[in-house]
């Protein structure tokens, strides 16, 4: 018998700023490191906080590779050292920028190590030329994971990829989420809530899949039909309201990032979202696994765990009207909702659970041939 031992893993990431798919690597670079393997992180630019601190505090190596352009063959040869220096077993890149750069830093490298590539969003509008790049990188990978359904279909249609090269990990939430107390009435009292006033919260960021205008509009719309609203906007960039957008009314208030962000999605009646292109949303997940109503817009898989759970509405893509309808409906009668809200816990955590996504990442990370076992 074989005896196991640790894996060597590199993980790519573009940044480390605040996002959705920086948080799901952190969790699982975190993970993995906990259980004994040895875990260091690329960064492809000077965006490195806040989760580099985070994986450092962790033991992780951290390395920044800051950009001199669209593209940097210096940066991209760097790479390449970087890769052999550590002798890694597999390396994992999240998204496409970090896995253009990991294909051809691999290409014709000896002893190379198992390539991941990890897809963070559904379909999308390529041209010509970026969907040929896009495509022969992601064949590059010797196994590719989609964190939604939209996200594998866009993998075999659009990227053209064999289906069984292509596999579904869950975003993960962390046990903490789930465990998360907070007391919702000392925190509306704090954001300046009276009592029966109806609370709306937004968690994304100033980006074009985001739609904020659509926000600003949902938001003037139901400024007219829903007295006292308050609605919290959360989020990097989104300290002030963007440059273009329609002023959303006076409800809006615009928080920017915040640390508190759990216990704001606790307080509030409906968690919010317009977004035009996701995978499976990190903040509705959380949004579940806190008890909390959602109202969003039909992208990525948002569609397919608010019907089956009955906890939210969705409606189109860019609909201001509808989702403004949407929002009043749970407000005119948030107890059935915030009730299914909480029946949805159990398929969240059993989905989306942290231990099944390592195993899984463990096994895809293992050398081929069956030289050793790994244990996550």
């Amino acid at each position: 018998m074989v005896t196991s031992r640790s894996l060597q893993v590199g993980f790519v990431t573009g940044q480390l700023g605040q996002g959705g798919s920086e948080r799901q690597l952190t969790l699982l670079a975190q993970g993995l490191a906990a259980r004994g393997h040895r875990v260091t992180v690329a960064c492809l630019s000077h965006h490195g906080e806040p989760y580099g601190s985070y994986l450092r505090d962790s033991g992780i190596e951290v390395m920044l590779f800051p950009r001199r352009g669209s593209w940097d063959l210096r940066r991209m040869w760097r790479l390449r050292r970087w890769f052999r220096d550590r002798q890694l077993d597999a390396v994992c890149a999240f998204g496409d920028f970090a896995v253009a750069y990991t294909h051809f830093a691999l290409l014709r490298s000896r002893g190379r190590p198992r390539f991941i590539a990890l897809i963070r969003r559904g379909e999308s509008q390529l041209g010509p030329l970026k969907r040929r790049l896009v495509q022969r990188t992601f064949r590059g990978a010797d196994l590719v994971y989609a964190n939604s359904e939209v996200g594998r279909r866009y993998a075999a249609g659009t990227l053209r990829l064999p289906p069984e090269r292509v596999r579904l990990l869950p975003n993960v939430i962390p046990e903490e989420v789930f465990r998360f107390r907070s007391d919702p009435a000392a925190t509306r009292r704090a954001m300046g809530v009276r009592p029966g006033e109806p609370v709306l919260v937004y968690v994304g960021r100033d980006a074009t899949a985001k739609d904020i205008p659509t926000l600003c509009r949902t938001l003037a719309r139901l400024q007219r039909t829903s007295l006292g609203l308050h609605a919290w906007i959360v989020g990097p960039g989104l300290d002030e309201r963007p440059a273009g957008c329609p002023d959303p009314g006076e409800q809006a208030s615009w928080l920017g990032p915040r640390d508190e962000v759990l216990s704001l999605i606790a307080a509030a009646d409906v968690l919010f979202l317009t977004s035009r292109s996701e995978g499976m949303p990190n903040v509705i997940l959380e949004a579940l696994a806190l008890g909390c109503p959602v109202v969003s817009t039909a992208a990525g898989d948002t569609r397919q765990l608010l019907d089956a759970t009955g906890s939210g509405l969705v409606r189109p893509v860019g609909d201001a009207r509808a989702l403004a309808d949407a929002v009043a409906e749970v407000l005119g009668d948030p107890a059935p909702f915030r009730a299914r809200a909480r029946a949805a816990i159990e398929v969240v955590q059993g989905a989306h659970g942290l231990e099944a996504a390592l195993r899984d990442l463990c096994e895809a990370m293992a050398p081929a041939g069956g030289r050793r076992t790994v244990d996550p």
